[in-house]
């Protein structure tokens, strides 16, 4: 599979689910670095949550479509 083969929607969820993970983890290591409320690290968590669970939903609508290596 190339990469031409995946459609712009796809693409924009695949990266809509790294950037969630990003920020979050991101939230989190601010989090443990400074004396910042525990809400940071609990809200970093939720978007790591949602960007794992928009990967999936993506990994599992790519390999529907046919696309096995995903």
């Amino acid at each position: 599979m190339k990469f031409d083969d995946i459609s712009w929607r796809d693409r924009l969820q695949l990266l809509n689910g790294v950037l969630f993970c990003l920020v979050g983890l991101l939230m989190i290591g601010r989090y443990f670095s400074g004396p910042y409320p525990i809400l940071l690290a609990l809200l970093g968590a939720i978007f790591v949550a949602f960007g794992a669970y928009r990967l999936g939903l993506a990994r599992k609508e790519l390999r529907k479509r046919g696309n096995p290596r995903l």
